[in-house]
């Protein structure tokens, strides 16, 4: 890419040429590194498929309704293929009942109301009910 963002097109090179400088860098790399033997890097180059390819061509693949099978069929029905449908976006959910509700509707009893009094708010770590200062007794 050029320092202004347009697209700098690469010259045509040599794939096999390319291709060999690339598996010599590899192969080089690995015996550095003491992965394979300097041997075992002859014996690769001198393969006639060493297995290192370089391709100018970039192949795309298309599924779905973009498929060239796809295509063929709607062509032959006469139908416009052009003209993809266009998916809606789902709708938000509503939110889930809170914790309290499904407790109330599971158990039909309401977490937050004090067994011995009836009174709602948060429970206390203590067993005497509301106190002042805490969470207890206050309404969510």
């Amino acid at each position: 890419m050029r320092s202004d963002g347009s697209f700098q097109p690469v010259p045509i090179f040599n794939d096999t040429a390319l291709a060999r400088l690339f598996a010599h860098e590899v192969l080089a790399l690995l015996v550095s590194k003491d992965l394979i033997r300097p041997e075992m890097e002859e014996k690769i180059l001198s393969w006639r498929h060493t297995g290192f390819n370089v391709h100018r061509q970039v192949m795309i693949r298309y599924y779905g309704l973009y498929s060239n099978a796809h295509r063929g069929v709607m062509k032959k029905r006469g139908e416009a293929t052009s003209a993809l449908p266009i998916l809606e976006p789902p709708a938000p959910r509503e939110a889930s009942a809170s914790w309290r509700e499904l407790i109330r509707k599971v158990y039909e009893v309401d977490p937050l109301a004090y067994p011995a009094c009836g009174a709602r708010g948060w429970p206390n770590a203590s067993e005497s009910g509301p106190t002042s200062g805490s969470r207890a007794g206050r309404t969510p």
